[in-house]
């Protein structure tokens, strides 16, 4: 995944990284909206995995009840 947001550009002249300007570019990131984001994404995967095993526990099923078991 690539972005195209330009970078935060802080003064910090003490900084490692600083230009000669004293200019420290850092990524234009929301910490929390991206947490948000994992988290949001990792409940529904969970939701998504347990759809699948009801649908192959109903299937296991139904082959049961087809075979007379």
């Amino acid at each position: 995944v690539s972005d195209t947001r330009p970078f935060k550009e802080v003064y910090e002249p003490n900084h490692p990284d600083a230009d000669s300007k004293g200019i420290v570019k850092y990524p234009d990131i929301n910490v929390v909206e991206e947490m948000v984001n994992m988290i949001t994404i990792s409940r529904s995967y969970e939701a998504n995995a347990q759809a699948v095993d009801s649908a192959k526990r109903m299937f296991n099923r139904a082959l049961r009840i087809g075979m007379g078991q």
